[in-house]
């Protein structure tokens, strides 16, 4: 097609997508009460949670100035989940405005916790962000890592997925030292 690029072909593709999820019907989880989509990407704008009490973030790849923007109205950050590489990579004091870093155990390095069979099943891939607003609670889940490319420039396209439920979390979260996940207790 002539003046046709893939450029304008992938936007297109992405607005259909999102229009998609303007109108999907998907059922929360037990437990959680209403469910949003947010789309990165589609402009080039910053994105941002909002304000939070508590925040958690599961990211394999993170970036400070990311960090900085998803956490900037968070009162207390409290877990910074991802790849051994990634959080050396971080400024110390980015480490240090969490309460705790963590690296996901060996256990969960292959999809299913079974032998390694090939290289591309290795390393943290869940993105998630967990953040309590009072006696409402957000489970971000989807596509974006906390990185300046995805969250800051928009230069990625993304979805998240923001569950949110009227039941405060605890604020005494815990991380189990036999399985490779993030509890709430």
């Amino acid at each position: 097609m002539v003046g046709f690029s893939v450029k304008d072909a992938r936007k297109k593709q992405v607005k259909e997508l999102a229009n998609d999820l303007l109108h999907a019907k998907l059922d929360p989880p037990n437990g959680w009460e209403e469910v949003c989509f947010h789309v990165l990407g589609l402009k080039q704008t910053r994105w941002n949670i909002g304000r939070a009490d508590e925040i958690a973030i599961i990211s394999p790849f993170l970036t400070d100035a990311a960090i900085e923007q998803v956490c900037t109205e968070a009162t207390q950050r409290y877990a910074l989940i991802s790849r051994p590489d990634t959080l050396s990579a971080l400024r110390a004091d980015t480490r240090e405005s969490f309460d705790a870093c963590y690296v996901l155990a060996e256990a969960a390095e292959t999809e299913n916790g079974e032998d390694k069979t090939s290289q591309d099943l290795v390393g943290l891939h869940a993105k998630a962000i967990l953040a309590r607003r009072a006696w409402r609670s957000h489970l971000f889940v989807g596509s974006a890592n906390v990185t300046s490319a995805a969250v800051i420039a928009g230069r990625n396209i993304e979805v998240m997925v923001d569950w949110s439920a009227n039941t405060r979390l605890s604020a005494k979260w815990r991380i189990s030292s036999q399985t490779p996940v993030l509890e709430t207790s």
